[in-house]
Parts: C-alpha cells; structure tokens; sequence
C-alpha cells in the first residue's frame, strides 16, 4: 500500500483523507532494542538453541560460569575455561556478552574459603580486590559491561563485611 494515500490535507479543515478498507503490513527488520538470552555449556550443545540463538538474540549472559564460586571453588585454583568456551561460541556467533557477575551477595553463594575469612576486613578486601583485578584484567574489552554485585538489594555478605 502506497502511505501517500493517508496524508494531512492542509487547507482542508486540517483533516486526513482517509480509504474505506485499506489494509496495511509492517515487517519488523531489526529488534528496537536488545534481547538476549542466559546460557551455558549444555545449551550451547543444542543444535536448536544455537540456531534460535544465532537469529533471533542480541546478547547473551552465562549461567554461572563467570561467577566467582565457578572460577575460583577453591583459593587460588583459577579456573575460567568454561567462561571462555563460552566467550568464544558467543565471538563465533557475534554477540557481546554482560559479564555476570563479579560478586554475588547472597550468602549461599559464596565459597566456603571465603567465609573462612571471618571477621578479617583486610583479607577479606584483599581477596575481593584481587577479584576484581584479575577477572577485569583477563577479560579486559571483552564484555561490555558486567553485573557487579548480583543480588545486593537481599544478600548483604560483602556489605556486612565490608561496608558500602
């Protein structure tokens, strides 16, 4: 349908011209904003995730695999192969990616050597600086943004230890 057909008339009573019946289509070509979806190893695996994935999705975040539980279980015992399998399937498919997350402050979330710190301010801010360094540096321009403190508004473990 040609749209001249439905146009302002000035002069005319600042009316429309309008025709009886027309019908008209609209195509969406590109999403008006992003969506995306979470994942992980499994999923990645599936061939119809990864289609449905590759042609209607913007962005993706992972599951866990960034998380500091997933990558650090143990002091020390660096392990961010998963994230990277991930980081580069989503390369591969042209998504960028939110890091999720630095932190999560919900209790149940964080490694027992972590609370085996106890009441240690100092070490407790040391480990949480060498966090943020070595996951920032590691993955340095390859997310555009990350969730920092997942969960904070309910989970308080780096608050109450930490302060604000």
């Amino acid at each position: 349908m040609d749209c001249s057909q439905f146009r302002l008339c000035p002069g005319r009573r600042g009316g429309r011209v309008r025709r009886v019946g027309a019908s008209v289509r609209v195509v969406q070509l590109d999403n008006g904003f992003p969506l995306g979806s979470c994942i992980n190893g499994s999923v990645v695996q599936d061939p119809a995730f990864v289609d449905f994935f590759s042609n209607h999705l913007d962005w993706a975040v992972f599951e866990n695999e960034l998380k500091w539980y997933w990558t650090e279980a143990q002091r020390g015992q660096l392990n961010y192969g998963d994230a990277d399998r991930l980081l580069d399937f989503c390369d591969r498919a042209g998504k960028p990616v939110r890091g999720h997350c630095i932190f999560w402050a919900v209790d149940g979330a964080v490694q027992q050597w972590i609370k085996d710190i106890g009441g240690d301010r100092d070490q407790l801010m040391s480990v949480v600086l060498d966090r943020v360094r070595g996951l920032l540096s590691r993955y340095a321009g390859r997310f555009p943004h990350y969730d920092v403190n997942n969960e904070m508004l309910h989970g308080r473990f780096f608050r109450d230890r930490l302060g604000d």
